[in-house]
Order: structure tokens, then sequence, then C-alpha cells
């Protein structure tokens, strides 16, 4: 499952990317968001400007959401990751797996899509994450690129693609739980795929907001 950690690798790799700047490790991040939630809130401040930057603006908008499309960011009250809740105790999640990253503008109330891109190929997370991150930030060709200024109003969302399996039947899947990767032939041409996200709420995709 996707984390809050992932979602915050996110916004550090598109901050260091339009600062110019090395970004945090993976695990130099893990380890300053351990320090965060280990500790009581307000008794002590990260140290790092830029995670601290993102951390700081609401403990509970780090939230594991439902694995729905790009309009909710409502967090589920028993995975909400709050200062009190140390990430250790958190069952640990795969460290490579296909993966997108999503990213959304939230403004009065209203989330819209920003940014897609991901890909089927396994990735290792602490590197695939932060390029795609980076990639569906500024390379969607639907978008124009995002820009510093937009920073504080995005959303940013990880799907980590799990247990795919072939079925035997074209209709062997249930619109709203699965995800769906299709490939045919017609004629002697290879189709590419297309791929719908799930919306249960048991699904590895974690949001996160600034605001």
């Amino acid at each position: 499952m996707a984390s809050a950690e992932h979602c915050l690798l996110c916004f550090e790799a598109l901050e260091a990317h339009l600062e110019d700047r090395k970004c945090l490790s993976w695990d130099a991040l893990q380890a300053s968001w351990a320090a965060y939630s280990s500790v009581a809130s307000g008794l002590t401040k990260l140290k790092d400007p830029a995670l601290r930057r993102v951390v700081d603006a609401s403990p509970s908008s780090a939230s594991p959401a439902s694995s729905s499309g790009h309009s909710s960011s409502s967090a589920s009250p028993a995975l909400a990751s709050t200062p009190a809740t140390s990430t250790s105790s958190l069952p640990l999640g795969p460290t490579s797996a296909p993966l997108f990253v999503t990213w959304n503008t939230v403004l009065h109330g209203n989330t819209a899509l920003r940014g897609c891109i991901g890909t089927f190929e396994t990735q290792a997370l602490s590197k695939g994450i932060p390029d795609y991150a980076i990639t569906s930030a500024v390379h969607d060709s639907r978008f124009s690129p995002i820009t510093k200024a937009e920073v504080p109003q995005l959303q940013a969302a990880v799907t980590l693609l799990t247990d795919f399996e072939e079925v035997d039947d074209p209709h062997d899947w249930e619109v709203g739980l699965h995800g769906i990767r299709l490939s045919f032939s017609d004629r002697g041409r290879r189709y590419g795929s297309t791929e719908t996200w799930p919306r249960s709420r048991a699904g590895p995709r974690t949001r996160l907001s600034l605001a």
C-alpha cells in the first residue's frame, strides 16, 4: 500500500526540481517523517525546511484515502497518519511496483486533475516515485507544466499497481472495484492498454494535500 511518505516524496521531488536543488533521499525523508510522527504535536519541528513545510500544513492531511478517482481527498479514520502515529507501527509495504503519480489542484473545495503519468513496469519506489512525480507534473501533454506558485494548492496521489490476474471472461471485473488493463490484437495489429482506477476503499492508493 502507498503511504504518506510516498506522497511526501512526490512533493519533495517536485519542489527540488522547481528550485533546482538536490532532492532528499528516500532514507532521509523517511527518517524526518518518523521523527515528526513520533513526537506530540508542536513539541518538535523538522530540521529540513522543505519537508517541514509539507508536514506542518495539517497533520490530518496526510491520509490514506479511498481508491477513487480524482474527486475526493477524505481520509479513512482508521488509517489516517497523525503526529501521534508512528509509521513504524504500520505494515511494511512493497519496495517496488508498477506505479502512477497523480497531481490534482484543490481550490475552493473543488478538485481538478493537473497531471497523471505512470508505468506498468516495476519500479524501485525510492526512484520511481520521484521520477514520475516530476514527469507527471511537467511532462503530461494535456497540461502546461506545474509551476512553483501552484504548489500550495496541489494534492499528490500515489497508486501502486498490484495483484494483476488474467480473466477468462471480458466481463469478469467490477466497475468501481477493480482496475483493468486491456491489450488485444485486431487484423494483425497489436493495440495498447487502457486502465481505470478502482473506487473502493481497499486499494493501494494514498493522497496528501498541502492545504
